[in-house]
């Protein structure tokens, strides 16, 4: 059992503020002779506040203190507001105020995740093993943006919030044979996997606040967007893998996997990338010497295959925005393909 907790906090007060904690715990038992259980469970929580945004964003404070002017100080700067509750309007489009950036918007989210894996190994006879394994991998988040109304870049205000929940899971079942037989040597490994991705998120936007200082999605001054994405994905698998060698001369090696993968259409979801590669190590025939130890010549031949991303295959419409009262929506900027088939890349390499 371990457990770690860090503390970071960025070069300005108050924001980037990250607390996590960390607890892991593993454990392993010798259930029968000849079969092991080894289990681990990783958990995380993540909680930040005020995430920075990105370096060239109008509402980072540190890029605004970088373009301020040289003479400029804090009684130029403050207040940050005026009786209205409105930033005083800059002819610099791309210089926000760094005080309204630190007490005007704030922002924070919490990040849980769970890392688990389950294997059991068992020794069926004298270099015969067989491995099942179930691995999973959980995470939810929660968080929101407030952007206070009254900003030169934004006079409306904005909140946000917005909750994700991704889930990954991996059943694995390999089997595998060591074996010598006098001069020659053989490794076989043959397996199965599942893996199973599912991911959901849900966004709340509101883009005019109707009054200041209330971070919540009921200040709303127009019409509220809630947005809903959903995406799931699953690979169905099968591979194996064997190694040949000779007096530990000659080794050939030789692979090959088949995907099945729920992204791809039905007609072209399965897809076969096999590789082979041989080597000889030329050393053990030469005399033993210290400036030459060790000299090996190889070459090998490989097909890699992928799948796409979820929803490649048909043409859909998305939600744009209002007309005239009334929602509209719009065809993607991505024309899709239905006869999509799966990535292939092929290496040759040799090498001494």
């Amino acid at each position: 059992v371990s457990y770690t907790n860090t503390t970071s906090n960025w070069m300005m007060e108050g924001q980037e503020e990250i607390r996590r904690n960390n607890v892991s715990v593993r454990a392993t038992r010798k259930i029968k002779e000849k079969l092991e259980l080894d289990a681990s469970v990783l958990y995380t929580h993540d909680k930040v506040t005020n995430r920075v945004a990105n370096a060239g964003s109008v509402r980072n404070p540190a890029m605004s203190v970088v373009h301020q002017h040289p003479n400029q100080g804090p009684n130029n700067l403050i207040p940050w507001k005026n009786e209205a509750g409105q930033a005083p309007p800059t002819q610099l489009y791309w210089f926000t105020n760094p005080y309204w950036l630190l007490n005007e918007v704030h922002n924070g989210d919490v990040n849980d995740r769970i890392i688990g894996n389950v294997t059991l190994n068992y020794e069926v006879a004298e270099g015969l093993n067989l491995r099942g394994r179930m691995m999973g991998d959980v995470r939810l988040v929660s968080g929101y943006d407030f952007h206070n109304m009254g900003a030169a870049y934004d006079r409306d205000g904005l909140y946000r919030n917005f909750n994700s929940s991704t889930y990954n899971w991996n059943f694995e079942g390999i089997a595998t044979y060591v074996k010598k037989f006098g001069d020659f040597s053989v490794n076989v490994m043959a397996g199965g996997n599942a893996y199973i991705r599912d991911y959901e998120r849900r966004q709340t936007d509101v883009n005019t606040l109707l009054l200041p200082d209330v971070a919540s999605s009921t200040n709303n001054g127009d019409i509220a967007l809630v947005n809903k994405w959903n995406s799931k994905k699953r690979i169905n698998s099968v591979f194996g893998s064997a190694t040949f060698g000779w007096r530990d001369l000659i080794f050939v090696d030789m692979t090959a996997r088949n995907d099945w993968s729920s992204t791809l259409p039905t007609q072209n979801n399965s897809y076969f990338y096999p590789s082979i590669g041989s080597s000889f190590i030329f050393s053990e025939l030469l005399p033993k010497s210290k400036a030459f130890s060790y000299g090996k010549v190889r070459a090998s031949w490989a097909k890699v295959g992928s799948d796409a991303n979820p929803y490649q295959i048909y043409n859909t419409y998305s939600y744009v925005g209002l007309y005239d009262g009334m929602p509209h929506t719009a065809p993607g900027r991505a024309y899709k393909n239905p006869d999509l088939k799966n990535e292939e890349t092929n290496s040759f390499e040799v090498g001494l």
